[in-house]
């Protein structure tokens, strides 16, 4: 059978770098999509764009980039077949409100005398 979208993902633990072949992609039908909002490194470097300048995939939509932020030359910009976004999809208002008032939380109580969640006591000991 032969897929006719495809995201790939890999859990954060595991090494991505080229997963993800040039004969792999090239082995989607032309009318299909591949849609990768994980990371760029899952695909063998420039495998995606060769792929998609031989329509097979058919499209792309992107959110990762080699380079963060993309290069102005970066080809998948420039590409009819490619939708590009900026990777900020967990960008909403209750995750800016959790992840900053934890943050600011944590500094009022550094500021206070009393850190939490300290990774390296050790640098405390050194500082006083």
């Amino acid at each position: 059978a032969r897929w006719r979208g495809v995201c790939p993902a890999l859990p954060p633990t595991l090494e991505p770098s080229g997963v993800v072949t040039l004969e792999d992609v090239r082995a989607m039908t032309s009318p299909s999509l591949l849609a990768n909002t994980s990371r760029a490194e899952l695909f063998a470097q420039g495998a995606l764009i060769k792929a998609l300048n031989g329509s097979r995939p058919g499209l792309a939509a992107v959110d990762v980039f080699e380079s963060e932020p993309p290069l102005a030359g970066q080809p998948l910009l420039r590409m009819e077949n490619v939708v590009c976004t900026p990777h900020i999809g967990f960008v909403e208002k209750s995750s800016y409100e959790a992840m900053f008032s934890g943050a600011f939380r944590n500094i009022l109580a550094y500021v206070a005398g009393e850190p939490v969640k300290v990774v390296n006591p050790d640098a405390l000991e050194r500082r006083a």
